[in-house]
C-alpha cells in the first residue's frame, strides 16, 4: 500500500501551519470528546454527503474478479484508531516538516502501549508503515511511521491532523489532513467498528485502487496524486458508486450488506495507489478475522460494481430515498466470554455472549458447540441484542489451549430471529478464545506402591514408596509422607513424570508395626504437587496400608538353653542361626557388546528366613565393566561389591565399556551370603560364577595328538605362533594382556613356575594345571627328560623371574621370552608373557 513517503515528491509546497506554526504547543480550549460510532467530520464534508440526486453513472473497465485483487486492508497494513483522555500520557511527537506542517514537535495525549501497527513497507522499502490516528479532544492526528520511543517521546515521519467537529477531513491550500496520497485524513471513509455495529455507515468509504488502474493526477477534493498508470481508468479523488436500483448480491455477510449500501447510498471515494489489490479500509485495531474474511469475499463481488459519478443536484442531508435495499439482517457482530482468559476446570462455568446489530427474540433452545467437546446452552437475553450461553467443564471435556465457539445449534423448534421474523446471520458466532484454556482432568494419585512389598524390615532397611499419579506432575519443595510406624518418608524424585517417589529408613524409634501404611501427605509452606497448568494434585488415595509389610525395630529374643544331661557337664544352649540363602543364576555365561553395551545379569536371592539381612557379594568384575540396579539406579564398580538382596531382586544390569579389539572374557564369583540380625550368625551359600565375554567371541580350537585347547585373548595384539622344525604336536598361543595387577596376580605366576618345577621333578607329568585367577594358557607335551626336563625348569624360572620383578618393582616395560632347552626330535614352544603390573 503506498503511504504518506510515497507522495512527498508530488511537488506539493510545504506551508506554515496557520493553525499555529510553532507546533509545539499545548492546547486551552475546553476537551471535546469524540464516539466512535458516530461519522467524523462535519456534516458539510463530502465524506458523509450522499451521492447527488440525478448523478449520472458512468460504468469502469473494472479487472475481474479472481477472488483476491479485491478486498479491505486490515490488521497489518490498515490504520489502528484510538480515542485519547485527558488522563492519557503527553507524548511528544518529534515529526519533519510534511504536507504543509512545519517539522517539529506535536504535543498529544495517547493511550498507553498505544503505537504504529506494523506492516509491510512500500515497494522496495522494507520498513513498516506504522500508521496511526489518535483522537485526542476535538483533532484526529494521523502519523505514519510513528514509533514510540518512551512512555512520552515519539517519531513519526509524516503528519497530519482534522478536527473531527469542524473540520472537512481533506487538505487544502496544500496543507494535508492526513496522510493520504490525496492529502486525505486516513479517519474519513474508514470502517470504523463501533459505527457499523450499529448497522448502518452513514459515510463515505475511501478505496486504494490497484497500481495499474490508477491514472495520474487528481480532481477535487483531493489535493494531490501517487498515480502513475497512463492505462489506468480513475484518478484519486474521483466519486465512485453503485448505481441505484442496482440489487444486493445474495450470500453477503452483515458487514458486507453494510457495504453494499454505503456504496449505493455515499459511494466511495479514490484517495491512494493499493499494490495489486483494490481496497477498502478498515480499522486495524478491532473487528475480528471471521468478519473481515467474509468482507474480502463479499468486495470481489461488490467492488466491480463501483461506476464513476458524476453531475446531479446536492441529496438533502438525512434523505434515504436514494438506496434500493432490503430491510437490514440482525447479525452476530461480537462474541465475548467470561472468564476471557485462564485455566478453567472440571466444575467451571463458563458464560458465552453474543451481541446482535439489533434486538432479537429466542425460540427454543438454541445452544453453541464448542470444540472441547461440550456445548454453551441459552441462559437468557430474549428481546435484547446480546444473548448468552453457559456451559459448565466436564471431566469428559477435551483438554484445549484455546476454547473455541465452532457452530450455533438450533434444534427443532428454535430461531433467533428479529421483531419482523427476520432470521439471525449467526456465522459471526465461530470465535476462537486465545488464552481461555480447557484443563477438565485434576491430577491425582492412582496408586501407591512400596518396595520391598513383603516382608519384615529392620533398622537400618530403606523402603521405597511410590506414589503413581494419572498425568505427569511437578514438585515444588520437599513434600513427605506420613507413616504409621512413626516415621515419614521424604520425597525423592519424579517432578515432571507420573510417578514421585519416597524414602524412609527404619530407626530404632520407630514402632512395630505388622502393616506398614502411608497416613497422609505433608505439604509444608511453599511445596505443592500439581500439574503443568497449575492445578493441584488430589493426594487422598496416597493414604494406603501395605499388608504383608512389617517393621521390627526390636530384637530377636534367642532360643533358651536346654537343661544339661549331667549336673557336671551342662549343653551349651543352642545359638539361633542364619539360614543359608538361595542364589540362583538364569545363565552362568554371557556375552556383551563393548563401547556401551549392557546385559542383564539375571541373577534372584531367595531366604526362607524373613529376619536375616541377605547380601550377595561379587568379584571379578574387571575395571571397563560396571553394574547397575534397578531398585533405585544405583551404579557399582570394583572388584569386590556387596549388594542387598533388594537390589538383586531388582534387576541387576552389566555395562560395558571396553573399547579394544580383543575379546575379554571376566569371570564374576557371586556369593550370597545371610547374617541374623541378633546373633551375628552368618550363613553362605556355595559361590557361582558368570563368564562375560565382551564382545562374543569367534570360537577358535586348536588340536594336538593328545587334547584339544579353547583359547581366548585379552589383548589386542595377537601373538605369533612359534613351531619346531619337526614338531609332534602343533599349537595355537595368543597372549593374554592384563593390566596392573594385584598380589594375586603375581601369586598367579607363582603358581604357574611351581607347576612347570613340579613337571621337571616328576617326567611323568603331562598336563600343567594353575589355580589362578585368571586363564592361563596350558600346554600339553610328551613326558621327556633330560634336555626336555630342562626346557620346563626354564619355563618355570622365566615365570619366577616375574613373580620376583612383580615383587620387587623392578620390571621392564616390554616383554621377555624364556628360551627353551634345544632337544633332537622334540617340539617346543616359545613361553611369552608381559610384566604383570
Amino acid at each position: 500500500m503506498s503511504r504518506a513517503f510515497a507522495m512527498r515528491g508530488s511537488g506539493i509546497p510545504l506551508s506554515t501551519s496557520k493553525r499555529n506554526p510553532s507546533l509545539n504547543r499545548q492546547y486551552e480550549r475546553v476537551r471535546m470528546s469524540f464516539n466512535l460510532s458516530s461519522a467524523p467530520f462535519s456534516s458539510d464534508s463530502l465524506w458523509n454527503k450522499q451521492v447527488n440526486t440525478g448523478a449520472n453513472y458512468t460504468p469502469l473497465n473494472w479487472p475481474t474478479s479472481t477472488g483476491s485483487n479485491y478486498g479491505v486492508t486490515w490488521s497489518q497494513t490498515g490504520f489502528p484508531v484510538y480515542v485519547a483522555s485527558s488522563s492519557d500520557p503527553v507524548v511528544q511527537v518529534s515529526v519533519p516538516a510534511s504536507w504543509g506542517w512545519p517539522g517539529g514537535t506535536v504535543s498529544v495525549h495517547v493511550p498507553a502501549g498505544a503505537t504504529g501497527q506494523p506492516g509491510g513497507g512500500y515497494g522496495t522499502d522494507p520498513n513498516p508503515d506504522a500508521p496511526i490516528i489518535v483522537i485526542d479532544g476535538d483533532i484526529a492526528y494521523n502519523f505514519w511511521r510513528f514509533s514510540r520511543t518512551s512512555d512520552t517521546t515519539a517519531t513519526a515521519q509524516a503528519y497530519g491532523e482534522a478536527n473531527v467537529f469542524t473540520g472537512t477531513g481533506w487538505g487544502y491550500n496544500g496543507v494535508g489532513a492526513g496522510v493520504g496520497a490525496a492529502g486525505n485524513s486516513e479517519l474519513g471513509g474508514l470502517l470504523v467498528q463501533a459505527q457499523t455495529d450499529t448497522g448502518t455507515i452513514n459515510h463515505a468509504l475511501e478505496l486504494a485502487v490497484a497500481n495499474n488502474i490508477l491514472l495520474p493526477g487528481y480532481v477535487a477534493p483531493a489535493i494531490a496524486s501517487d498515480g502513475y498508470s497512463s492505462t489506468g481508468i480513475v484518478k484519486e479523488g474521483q466519486l465512485l458508486g453503485i448505481p441505484p436500483g442496482t440489487a444486493m448480491p445474495s450470500g453477503l455477510s452483515p458487514l458486507g450488506q453494510e457495504v453494499f449500501r454505503a456504496l449505493q447510498q455515499y459511494g466511495a471515494y479514490v484517495t491512494e495507489r493499493g499494490g495489486d489489490t483494490t481496497v477498502l479500509r478498515a480499522q486495524a485495531n478491532a473487528y475480528n478475522a471471521t468478519t473481515i474474511n467474509a468482507l474480502n469475499t463479499d468486495l470481489n463481488k461488490l467492488l466491480p460494481l463501483l461506476n464513476a459519478v458524476s453531475g446531479g443536484t446536492p441529496t438533502p442531508s438525512g434523505s434515504t430515498s436514494s438506496p434500493t435495499t432490503p430491510t437490514v439482517t440482525p447479525a452476530v457482530t461480537q462474541v465475548t466470554a467470561s472468564p476471557g482468559t485462564g485455566i478453567e476446570h472440571a466444575g467451571d462455568t463458563i458464560t458465552l455472549s453474543l451481541a446482535f446489530n439489533k434486538a432479537v427474540t429466542v425460540a427454543g433452545t438454541p445452544t453453541l458447540s464448542l470444540n472441547d467437546g461440550n456445548i454453551a446452552t441459552y441462559a437468557g437475553g430474549s428481546g435484547t441484542g446480546t444473548l448468552t450461553f453457559k456451559t459448565t467443564v466436564a471431566s469428559t471435556d477435551t483438554n484445549t489451549s484455546a476454547l473455541a465457539i465452532t457452530g450455533v445449534n438450533l434444534p427443532s423448534g428454535a430461531g433467533i430471529k428479529d421483531a419482523s421474523g427476520v432470521a439471525a446471520n449467526l456465522s459471526g458466532a465461530v470465535k476462537t478464545f486465545t488464552g481461555l484454556q480447557i484443563d477438565p482432568v485434576q491430577p491425582a494419585v492412582t496408586q501407591a506402591t512400596a518396595t520391598p512389598g513383603t516382608g519384615t524390615e529392620h533398622v537400618g532397611d530403606t523402603i521405597t514408596l511410590s506414589l503413581a499419579f494419572n498425568e505427569a506432575v511437578t514438585v515444588t519443595g520437599a513434600p513427605s509422607l506420613s507413616l504409621n510406624d512413626g516415621s515419614k518418608a521424604t520425597y525423592f524424585g519424579g517432578s515432571g513424570t507420573g510417578t514421585l517417589t519416597f524414602k524412609t529408613t527404619v530407626a530404632s524409634t520407630d514402632t512395630s508395626t505388622s502393616a506398614l501404611a502411608i497416613t497422609g501427605v505433608n505439604l509444608p509452606s511453599g511445596t505443592a504437587i500439581k500439574d503443568a497448568s497449575g492445578l493441584a494434585a488430589n493426594l487422598s488415595a496416597a493414604v494406603k496400608t501395605f499388608s504383608g509389610l512389617a517393621v521390627s525395630t526390636a530384637p530377636t529374643a534367642p532360643t533358651q538353653p536346654t537343661t544339661p544331661t549331667t549336673p557336671t557337664t551342662p549343653t551349651t544352649p543352642p545359638t539361633p542361626s542364619a539360614t543359608k540363602p538361595v542364589l540362583t543364576v538364569a545363565d552362568h555365561s554371557l556375552w556383551v557388546a563393548g563401547r556401551g553395551g549392557k546385559v542383564d545379569l539375571g541373577t534372584k536371592v531367595t531366604t526362607t528366613d524373613t529376619n536375616d539381612r541377605v547380601t550377595v557379594n561379587i568379584t571379578g568384575l574387571p575395571r571397563y565393566e560396571t553394574i547397575t540396579d534397578k531398585l533405585d539406579g544405583q551404579t557399582f564398580r570394583g572388584d569386590n561389591i556387596t549388594l542387598t538382596a533388594a537390589q538383586v531382586d531388582s534387576g541387576l544390569e552389566l555395562h560395558s565399556y571396553y573399547r579394544g579389539g580383543g575379546h575379554p572374557t571376566a569371570t564374576l564369583t557371586l556369593t550370597a551370603s545371610a547374617k541374623d540380625p541378633t546373633t551375628g550368625a552368618v550363613a553362605t551359600a556355595s559361590p557361582q560364577t558368570i563368564t562375560v565375554v565382551d564382545p562374543r567371541p569367534a570360537t577358535t580350537t586348536t588340536t594336538s595328538s593328545h587334547h584339544h585347547h579353547h583359547h581366548t585373548a585379552t589383548n589386542q595384539q595377537p601373538v605369533a605362533t612359534t613351531t619346531a622344525a619337526a614338531p609332534t604336536t602343533s599349537h595355537t598361543t595368543e597372549s593374554t594382556d592384563h593390566q596392573h595387577t594385584t598380589a594375586a596376580n603375581t601369586g598367579s605366576l607363582a603358581s604357574q613356575s611351581f607347576a612347570l618345577l613340579q613337571q621337571h621333578f616328576d617326567p611323568a607329568a603331562s598336563t600343567l594345571a594353575t589355580t589362578a585367577a585368571h586363564p592361563i594358557m596350558a600346554a600339553d607335551h610328551p613326558a621327556a627328560t633330560g634336555t626336555t626336563m630342562a626346557s620346563f625348569a626354564s619355563q618355570s624360572f622365566a615365570l619366577l623371574n616375574q613373580y620376583l620383578a612383580a615383587h620387587t618393582g623392578h620390571v621392564d616395560p616390554g616383554q621377555f621370552v624364556a628360551a627353551l632347552s634345544q632337544a633332537t626330535g622334540w617340539g617346543h614352544d616359545s613361553l611369552l608373557a608381559r610384566p604383570q603390573h
